[in-house]
């Protein structure tokens, strides 16, 4: 399960700000199916939820808030109308071991993952460099953002303590958000984008 809100720059704010985006809160469960060999990790698996009000995005911004003493966000009235979200996802990660000398270790993990529906389609291609300690137990670290869900599950039991001495991931994604939002007469188009960061 996992939440996603997304609200304006100006939350103080009754009204809808013109050109900013609007305010949603996303409300998502995921089912992956995960099979592993020594060297790779396949996952391919749906998500499905709900955005706008169902998907309580103004209840816990708020809620929480309100908890610490915040000012609360007041243009949650304009949020988007509720719509049902559903996507396919698939992604593999090979594990490429460099060198193993005196307990340790560096690979290489490649990895290549999208998915399509009316939430978020994407293609997304990544590398990561590790030099540690049982690297051989897992797939790397969890994302956050596009890319293969399921890596920190372990892919078997490793009596060493699977120390990451050092990481550097290289990662290049095109993504499209192809639903238009019609909210007040006007058409909120999410466009094309592409991103790379080191």
């Amino acid at each position: 399960m996992q939440q996603i809100i997304n609200t304006p720059r100006d939350t103080q704010s009754a009204s809808l700000p013109a050109g900013d985006r609007p305010y949603s809160g996303l409300l998502l469960g995921t089912v992956n199916f995960i099979n592993d060999t020594d060297l790779s990790r396949s996952v391919a698996g749906i998500q499905f939820g709900v955005m706008g009000p169902a998907g309580l995005g103004r209840q816990l911004q708020n809620g929480f808030h309100g908890a610490i003493g915040d000012t609360k966000n007041r243009g949650w009235g304009t949020q988007l109308a509720n719509q049902p979200i559903f996507q396919i996802q698939a992604g593999r990660i090979w594990r490429l071991p460099v060198v193993n000398l005196y307990g340790i270790s560096a690979d290489v993990l490649p990895a290549v993952s999208g998915a399509a529906g009316d939430y978020r389609t994407y293609a997304d291609v990544a590398g990561t460099f590790r030099i540690g300690q049982g690297l051989d137990s897992d797939f790397g670290n969890s994302t956050i953002g596009p890319g293969l869900m399921g890596q920190m599950l372990m892919s078997r039991p490793d009596p060493s303590p699977g120390i990451s001495m050092g990481v550097s991931k290289v990662r290049l994604s095109l993504m499209m958000r192809p639903f238009r939002v019609i909210r007040c007469g006007a058409i909120h188009r999410m466009s094309a984008k592409t991103g790379m960061s080191v």
